[in-house]
């Protein structure tokens, strides 16, 4: 059996190939290391994989995370899974390299994910071979969710946020400036809070605030991370996440006022991982 797995700090998606190439499909909670412990790990991979394996035959299992960039972190995850398969032929690798093969397979070229956060890197058709930090929602992750959720709120508490925009927004979310310093400076998840109200964004991109909002933040990601690659306005970039596949018009417009080279917009790269290993694992 091969196990497929794109990780971001929300949710897992995992695609699970048999021998007779029957293909399971199934969501879980995401395995990021830097917020999920040891134990909820192998939690998570006890009750919702496990029942889903063979008790006998080979299994190799390919897992590409978030958080997973650096030698503890993908420790840590090595040793929740060979926890629990304890056989099995493990690979651990960013969701960066994840998204680099889903969409340029053995190509190279820019990968990137906007998502709840954001990150980018040159593929040089194997690895990554250069990475723009893309230093988290705090001090970066430009286009991300987490990026355009502070913006709306920032503009809402501050009574910047048009009064129109604004009364919408009141009317699906009753929140307050204590509320929001509370979840954002001690809260648990501060991202994925604050990347929630991509969901309202999404809902009124017909209002001008909020469609320069978004080419803003696109445009800031453009200016503050594509445009640190050597020969980036030759480069094919693709991208993959959830606010890239809501925001692909914007996405496209920009890249057209900025003379670059657009490649594939995927929601989700795990079809495509799936794909390349097939390939390349035959």
């Amino acid at each position: 059996m091969l196990i497929i797995a794109d990780s971001g700090s929300t949710k897992t998606s995992w695609i699970l190939r048999d021998r007779e190439d029957v293909f399971t499909r199934l969501t879980t909670d995401g395995l990021n290391p830097n917020y999920a412990g040891l134990e909820a790990i192998r939690a998570t991979l006890t009750e919702n994989i496990l029942p889903l394996v063979p008790a006998s035959g080979p299994l190799a299992i390919r897992f590409y995370g978030s958080g997973c960039g650096g030698p503890k972190t993908i420790a840590l995850m090595l040793k929740a899974f060979s926890d629990v398969f304890r056989e099995a032929d493990i690979l651990v690798e960013s969701d960066l390299l994840g998204a680099a093969r889903s969409m340029l397979g053995n190509k190279p070229g820019i990968a990137c994910i906007l998502g709840t956060g954001s990150n980018s890197g040159y593929y040089n058709g194997k690895n990554i071979s250069i990475n723009v930090p893309p230093l988290g929602f705090i001090l970066g992750d430009e286009g991300s969710g987490t990026n355009l959720g502070k913006a709306i709120l920032a503009d809402y508490l501050k009574g910047i946020m048009p009064p129109g925009v604004a009364k919408k927004f009141d009317t699906l979310h009753r929140i307050n400036k204590e509320e929001v310093i509370e979840k954002v400076y001690r809260g648990t998840f501060p991202a994925k809070y604050v990347g929630e109200f991509v969901k309202f964004i999404s809902s009124v991109m017909n209002e001008e605030y909020i469609a320069d909002l978004v080419e803003s933040s696109f445009q800031a990601f453009i200016d503050r991370n594509l445009k640190l690659y050597p020969g980036f306005e030759k480069e094919v970039v693709c991208f993959t996440g959830s606010v890239a596949w809501i925001f692909r018009e914007q996405l496209e417009k920009l890249f057209l006022r900025n003379s670059l080279l657009l490649g594939e917009i995927v929601k989700n790269p795990v079809e495509g991982i799936m794909d390349y290993h097939l390939r390349n694992e035959a």
